[in-house]
């Protein structure tokens, strides 16, 4: 095969799963790209026709990139710009991993389940493991559910609001008070 471009398009979007978006991001242009990492309706871009700032939505994992970008004189800053926003993408969800490492070692946390054995099948149970997770290592219930799923012990699929396990942990503080 000969050596070609890469479809950094199609890279953006079904393997990172980002959603590009144009908008102009500055009056002059000195922004070329941004990467949108929750859902937010602040999000700051330019309006040439009203000539001011302005706040638009924009969902989790998108991309937008500068509409001067798109004309064909800035194709390779565009392909290059759109790389490189794709690297925040990659770069935000090993930082995201690597603290949920280093707050919740697995070694410790393997020890936990173990006393749980079994009941992890059942959401009330798991609720009350999250909740222990968050209140051992110190971080947060959706910290301690998304470890929890990078080491199996929830499905990455499963879609169960565990926010309740904050409630368990109020209430075991109040209980053991």
């Amino acid at each position: 095969t000969n050596p070609s471009p890469v479809d950094i398009e199609g890279f953006i979007e079904f393997y990172l799963g980002m959603t590009p978006d144009y908008q102009y991001l500055s009056h002059n242009g000195v922004y070329l790209g941004m990467t949108v990492f929750n859902d937010t309706n602040k999000v700051p871009v330019f309006d040439p026709a009203t000539n001011r700032a302005e706040y638009i939505s924009a969902k989790a994992r998108t991309v937008i990139i500068d509409n001067r970008l798109l004309d064909e004189s800035q194709r390779h800053r565009y392909r290059f710009t759109l790389g490189h926003e794709g690297g925040h993408d990659w770069m935000e969800w090993q930082a995201n991993h690597l603290s949920a490492a280093v707050l919740m070692p697995k070694t410790p946390i393997i020890q936990m389940a173990k006393y749980h054995g079994d009941k992890l099948k059942y959401p009330p149970s798991m609720g009350m493991f999250i909740a222990q997770v968050s209140a051992v290592f110190d971080v947060s219930i959706q910290a301690a559910t998304n470890r929890l799923k990078d080491l199996g012990y929830i499905k990455t699929n499963d879609t169960t609001d565990y926010s309740y396990a904050s409630a368990i942990m109020d209430f075991a503080g109040v209980v053991g008070s």
